[in-house]
């Protein structure tokens, strides 16, 4: 059974009605401006799966709700979202999974792009009665020879073989008692021994690693690190930084002799300093917030945003490719507080942890 979505259309309130017309939607929500759509999601009364389409007349009444954040951030958490061409002509830049339109639309095209429809599965018809067809001998064609009748052999006449009784010759056949078979034209392939496969090895492992494998790996490796690394600490509400090891506790630490061969067991992953994410810095817009960073390693990598409520553990929430310095996590509670953590992975070796950053929701409202 397919599940209707919700569809809000922000600035058109006329092409809401036709749309709410159409049946094809759970439910229509009419926002005019970006604090009513503020509202509409602080309400609760919208739910997933959803949809989003801007138009031209939407009042961005609020600073921080611009229609290219709002519909990136949209976009980024899996809703899709529909913007008017009237945005991308006025210069606005959207991110991925953001439609844009090029030109008018029909009601047929907006549906489905905004919902489309699988249709569903069409059951089986009942099995109809029926009985067992009668079943006439053929009949021989004129003029046949009749066949002759077929010889009945009584069980009596088959010989049998009891335990411990020695095989006649003539009944059973030497090929059958010697355990060889033999086919006539055919030649059967001698047994051959099949060498056993090379050890595998973990430069193949890497080699057939596709893109997506890799980013799974990294976001993975990016909580782990978090967790293991600041623990709780790190969602302590109104904690801003991390306390880290001073160079002198580190350097006080004993050698531990003479390097040892290595083993195939694996490493664990090592905190590096050399592309730690430097003045993280949050805009919290209450359901959602915008983390921005500068990057310390040049470029090369990957940023993830781990974090989550405080006294939770932390996760995933959002990520960046190289070379991006700014992430948007969404679908927030307005009223809790969050700490985030900007970690950026080179690669499972290499990876860095700037300090927590928290909102002050609780303690601003108390």
């Amino acid at each position: 059974m397919t599940v209707k979505p919700n569809l809000v259309v922000a600035g058109h309130s006329h092409l809401a009605q036709k749309l709410r017309n159409t049946g094809r939607f759970a439910a229509v929500f009419d926002v005019a401006s970006a604090s009513s759509l503020r509202a509409l999601s602080k309400s609760g009364e919208l739910c997933s799966p959803a949809a989003f389409m801007f138009a031209p007349d939407f009042d961005e009444d609020l600073p921080d709700a611009k229609v290219p954040l709002l519909a990136s951030g949209l976009a980024a958490s899996g809703f899709t979202v529909l913007v008017h061409m009237f945005f991308t002509e006025r210069g606005d830049v959207f991110g991925p999974g953001v439609i844009a339109g090029t030109g008018p639309m029909s009601m047929a095209d907006l549906l489905a792009t905004l919902c489309p429809v699988q249709p569903s599965p069409v059951p089986d018809p009942p099995p109809e009665s029926w009985a067992m067809p009668v079943m006439t001998p053929a009949q021989p064609p004129a003029g046949a020879q009749p066949r002759p009748p077929l010889v009945s052999l009584d069980a009596a006449d088959v010989p049998t073989l009891t335990a411990g009784q020695e095989l006649i010759p003539g009944w059973v056949d030497e090929e059958a008692a010697s355990g060889t078979h033999r086919h006539d034209g055919v030649l059967e392939a001698p047994d051959v021994q099949q060498e056993p496969l090379p050890p595998f090895s973990g430069s193949a492992l890497r080699a057939v690693g596709s893109g997506r494998r890799r980013r799974l790996v990294l976001a993975s490796v990016a909580s782990m690190v978090l967790v293991g690394g600041i623990g709780a600490a790190m969602l302590v509400a109104g904690t801003d930084t991390a306390e880290r090891p001073s160079p002198v506790e580190r350097s006080a630490v004993p050698s531990s002799g003479p390097a040892e061969a290595p083993t195939s067991s694996p490493t664990a992953v090592q905190p590096g300093n050399d592309s730690v994410p430097r003045q993280v810095r949050i805009d919290d817009h209450l359901v959602s917030i915008e983390v921005t960073w500068k990057d310390g390693g040049g470029s090369r990598a990957s940023h993830y945003v781990v974090g989550g409520l405080v006294g939770h553990t932390p996760t995933t929430l959002a990520s960046a490719p190289p070379g991006t310095t700014r992430a948007v996590v969404n679908a927030l509670d307005p009223d809790a507080d969050y700490c985030l953590t900007v970690v950026a992975v080179v690669d499972v070796d290499r990876v860095s942890r700037a300090g927590p950053v928290c909102t002050h929701r609780v303690k601003r409202k108390g």
